[in-house]
């Protein structure tokens, strides 16, 4: 949700970028918006204030904004990345429609739409949102079922509300991407709507909780990806199951122990090579820090995910088009 040209900013829309602010009115607020939606108010009146950071799978924004619809068509579905968006209500009135659903939300609810799908959001009153937008595919792996087709309303309880706690808080705030804070920030925020996610399924699946099993994996990986001896037999022991176990239900969420392993260590190995800090780190150093064990798997690793070498990755400055960097 950053201004600029339609075609330039959809095509960037999910390029981790440093928190910025804007406070925009009238005309210039609705031309700003239109490559991410279709909003209709009165220009005359029309005020819109966003606090928002965006990383490589998730972007957030705090939006202040006064009583307009905002659409988000079919054109803006087609040219976007958005999976799901999450909506948490600070104040005021919205209402959210899509598939024929509508739901009017007050403040402290929380409620997700596709981003596969055509949706309106209705502001009835000035009003304070927090929105969540993730990127496609941001929640593969995680025993998340495929994305909805309609709105989802989250029913009050102590785990949405720690989950809001977290969001607001966090948008008071906002951690730079790239950085160890911005990275364990995405991180722990995808393992907080994972939860949420789950924890609202209408049958959510008995047999031996698989989705948590998967979760619980991904979050040992994520606090150990530094050891370069970890096994998929440690994280067995970790989870409390056996390694064919393990591997047969990372298998049907389509991923396994060393693909995961992998992701986190080149999402901190990236953290480590962007740092702009005036004495920089060797590689030899961050293939070490990282698990990775020496330069050469390091190098291994970043050509197979990213085409590139580590070197030529900290000259570029990065790039978002990789899907290993990003769960």
């Amino acid at each position: 949700m950053t201004g600029g040209p339609e075609s330039q900013a959809s095509s960037l829309f999910f390029t981790p970028r440093r928190p910025v602010s804007a406070k925009l009115k009238g005309r210039e607020a609705l031309e700003a918006m239109k490559w991410h939606s279709a909003i209709t108010a009165e220009p005359a009146t029309f005020r819109l204030t966003m606090d928002l950071v965006v990383f490589d799978s998730v972007a957030i924004v705090r939006t202040g904004i006064t009583p307009s619809t905002a659409a988000r068509t079919a054109e803006h579905v087609a040219s976007l990345r958005v999976g799901s968006t999450f909506y948490f209500l600070v104040s005021g009135s919205i209402t959210v429609v899509q598939a024929g659903h509508r739901y009017v939300m007050t403040p402290g609810a929380v409620a997700v739409v596709s981003g596969h799908l055509p949706f309106e959001v209705i502001v009835s009153s000035p009003s304070q949102i927090i929105t969540v937008l993730l990127k496609r595919g941001a929640l593969e792996g995680r025993g998340v079922p495929p994305p909805e087709t309609d709105v989802r309303i989250f029913s009050p309880s102590s785990y949405v509300a720690l989950v809001s706690v977290f969001v607001t808080a966090m948008t008071g705030d906002l951690p730079v991407p790239m950085t160890p804070r911005g990275v364990s920030t995405q991180q722990a925020l995808l393992h907080l709507l994972t939860g949420l996610l789950l924890d609202n399924l209408d049958d959510p699946p008995q047999p031996d909780r698989r989705e948590a099993r998967v979760a619980h994996v991904l979050a040992f990986i994520e606090a150990n990806y530094s050891n370069a001896d970890l096994s998929t037999a440690d994280v067995a022991v970790a989870v409390g199951v056996s390694v064919r176990h393990l591997q047969r239900i990372l298998t049907e969420a389509d991923t396994s122990v060393s693909l995961e392993l992998r992701r986190a260590r080149l999402r901190w190995a990236s953290v480590y090579l962007l740092r702009r800090d005036r004495q920089k780190l060797p590689i030899e150093q961050i293939a070490r820090l990282t698990g990775f064990g020496n330069v050469e798997r390091l190098r291994r690793a970043f050509v197979h995910d990213l085409g590139t070498t580590p070197a030529d990755f900290r000259i570029r400055g990065g790039d978002d088009r990789n899907p290993g960097l990003a769960r």
